[in-house]
């Protein structure tokens, strides 16, 4: 099925022309791996397994990636293995290609203008990636795959699509005959709530206790915020609905007032609004 390769080692960074060739080369055996893993798990695994959490399927892909490797002795080094195993199984349970990006929390934005040109915005700036669906009938499968858990659908008798998803990120999909450059998706790259806190305390978990007695329902999340370029701090986060706006309340010790996280926008510190500027807001 596949050309037997050697492990792939990593090469000096100056080699930029054999590194885009490599590159190239392992694009071409996700796409042929990604298509023999799916098979396995539909020739081996009944529906009922299919429809499991994310948990359990990210699992059964893992068995199967490793299957396959063995089966046609695919050798690689351990790192390009973890990276086919990445791409193999954002392409079956999450969004392919942009799955990524949408986990890097210095993007804001993200552009799909047709499957082989993509954009992203990163502190207020645009810039090209080298990310790129397979066809356009791949990118038409992430597309579905976004879309439909809202109950939407996307197709030439309903070629548009502007939605707010579950997680709270927005969602533009255009397609032919409206779009001439074939499928187009733009959207936020995360969550963003209408209004997002900034607390301050020992306790996260009063912050919860405090919500729960007043009858408000909520979700505990975490936030990923940077601090300096190479600082990346992990916080407890709670999400509520107030009236008709969504709210992120992020729960930081006392002395993290002492230093503001960077902006996605400009990567500057956040400006915290001080009591008057919120009351005025209310």
């Amino acid at each position: 099925m596949f050309t037997n390769r050697p492990a792939m080692k990593k090469e000096p960074q100056s080699m930029t022309g054999d590194k885009n060739s490599r590159k190239t080369e392992l694009e071409k055996d996700f796409f042929l791996i990604r298509d023999a893993v799916q098979k396995h798990l539909l020739s081996n695994t009944n529906n009922n397994d299919l429809m499991l959490d994310a948990d359990k399927l990210r699992s059964l892909i893992e068995e199967s990636f490793y299957l396959v490797l063995e089966q046609e002795k695919l050798l690689y080094n351990q790192s390009t293995r973890d990276q086919l195993l990445e791409w193999v199984t954002a392409d079956i349970v999450g969004y392919g290609p942009i799955e990524p990006l949408l986990q890097d929390i210095d993007i804001t934005e993200i552009m799909v203008n047709g499957f082989d040109e993509i954009y992203v915005e990163k502190f207020g700036i645009i810039e090209p990636t080298d990310v790129k669906f397979e066809d356009e009938t791949h990118l038409r499968r992430v597309i579905d795959r976004i879309v439909s858990p809202i109950g939407r659908r996307v197709d030439e008798t309903s070629p548009m699509v502007d939605a707010r998803l579950p997680d709270g990120s927005r969602v533009n999909v255009i397609i032919p005959p409206l779009s001439l450059v074939g499928p187009v998706l733009t959207g936020t790259a995360s969550a963003h709530s209408e209004i997002n806190l900034h607390l301050f305390t020992e306790s996260p978990e009063a912050v919860s206790i405090r919500l729960e007695e007043r009858g408000v329902p909520h979700e505990v999340l975490e936030r990923r915020l940077r601090y300096e370029r190479d600082r990346v701090v992990t916080y407890p986060a709670l999400r509520f609905v107030a009236g008709r706006q969504t709210v992120d309340a992020v729960v930081f010790p006392l002395d993290g007032i002492r230093q503001a996280p960077s902006s996605p926008v400009d990567g500057k510190p956040m400006r915290r609004a001080s009591a008057a500027e919120v009351e005025a807001l209310l």
